[in-house]
């Protein structure tokens, strides 16, 4: 139920200009049989299946593929509120970003929303302040609910910069960068559906 109600959300989405890149890694639970139904009903739905390779091997199969501007990692278990997108690119254009982080909050079997960023509003910030807000935890270090330009992250790819872009760990990208990457963290409306721990 959780990759339907995945692919439903950015179906649902107030901006329509985006291609969505599915990566089925192996699975042996049928979503590769539904990534494809949804990629015969809409054109801007692309499936990839490849052998299993791991979370970062996933992620590398979907840059590599990417042609648009920025990169928006969902996991098959997140969904979207409809203006989720909407309020990223806003976010983009108004602090000329190359890295968006998007709000988000925890929904449990029992409906209990928690949330999982405390940001108030609309901020920007350099590369070093990213990174010491990064080291103590301000900003979560994972790949989820984060818009990179694309260019960025096939460059960290190449390079094995791969930290921030293909696992669930930030380490060495923003201090190997050549530019003074911009990083403004909004509220945006990016949830995440997480099945509640036993």
């Amino acid at each position: 139920p959780y990759l339907s109600s995945c692919l439903d959300s950015i179906l649902h989405q107030t901006v329509t200009d985006w291609e969505l890149i599915l990566v089925d890694d192996g699975s042996t639970d049928g979503s590769g049989a539904i990534c494809d139904e949804y990629a015969a009903r809409d054109e801007r739905i692309h499936v990839v299946h490849k052998e299993n390779g791991g979370l970062s091997s996933a992620r590398n199969a979907g840059i590599a593929l990417a042609v648009g501007e920025f990169i928006f990692y969902l996991d098959s278990d997140d969904y979207l509120q409809p203006n989720a997108l909407s309020s990223l690119i806003d976010a983009q254009k108004n602090m000329d970003a190359d890295v968006v982080i998007g709000d988000y909050f925890y929904t449990y079997s029992a409906h209990e929303d928690i949330a999982g960023s405390t940001a108030k509003a609309l901020t920007c910030l350099e590369k070093q302040q990213a990174m010491e807000l990064l080291t103590c935890g301000k900003i979560q270090n994972f790949a989820w609910g984060k818009m990179i330009r694309t260019d960025m992250a096939k460059k960290h790819q190449q390079h094995g910069f791969s930290a921030f872009v293909v696992t669930d760990h930030v380490q060495p990208l923003h201090l190997e960068t050549d530019r003074n990457e911009k990083f403004p963290r909004s509220i945006v409306s990016y949830d995440l559906f997480q099945r509640q721990a036993q």
